[in-house]
């Protein structure tokens, strides 16, 4: 569900996310976006995804997130909404020049603060998979990075686009036809 309880009120949005988990408690799995839930909603919810900037920054119960953010090394606050400081943490972070990867690799590989700012950062930012900087920007325009050319039966060579800047495609997969 999309934002279910967008545009209503606390208790209507509470409400509908009951009803929902009337609806996971009969065996139905069920996948929700919510900006900003309410504490008294947060009480309901099974899990919680947080990512920042397409990252996971935390998966797992909201019940476990004080503790989870205490062995970060940041204390919620007393009467302080986890999930809200658990927002200002990632902006915090992701203004800093550390940027999120601290929150990242504690998420992915419990490593503390103290630890990841030991661990070295690819200087090419993970989310191009191993592209580089051009072929990332490339792919995000939907352009080619660069041609190949390929000596068809007749033994003429023609020229076509490698696309091998595209997730989940392999960079021979163009080959495989000309076998």
């Amino acid at each position: 569900l999309d934002e279910p309880t967008s545009g209503l009120d606390s208790t209507s949005a509470l409400s509908v996310v009951d009803k929902v988990k009337d609806i996971a408690r009969g065996g139905s799995i069920v996948l929700m976006t919510i900006h900003q839930p309410s504490s008294r909603i947060q009480l309901l919810l099974d899990r919680i995804v947080v990512l920042a900037r397409g990252r996971l920054v935390y998966l797992g119960n909201p019940g476990d997130l004080p503790a989870h953010l205490a062995v970060f090394g940041r204390q919620v606050p007393d009467g302080e909404n986890s999930i809200e400081y658990l927002l200002d943490v990632i902006k915090e972070y992701d203004e800093s020049t550390l940027g999120l990867e601290p929150l990242v690799a504690y998420q992915r590989d419990g490593l503390k603060p103290s630890l990841a700012a030991r661990t070295p950062v690819p200087k090419t930012p993970r989310s191009t998979r191993g592209r580089t900087p051009l072929q990332a920007r490339s792919f995000s325009r939907g352009t080619p990075v660069q041609s190949r050319q390929f000596s068809s039966a007749a033994g003429s060579l023609t020229s076509r686009p490698d696309f091998s800047n595209l997730d989940g495609y392999p960079a021979d997969a163009a080959d495989d036809d000309d076998d």
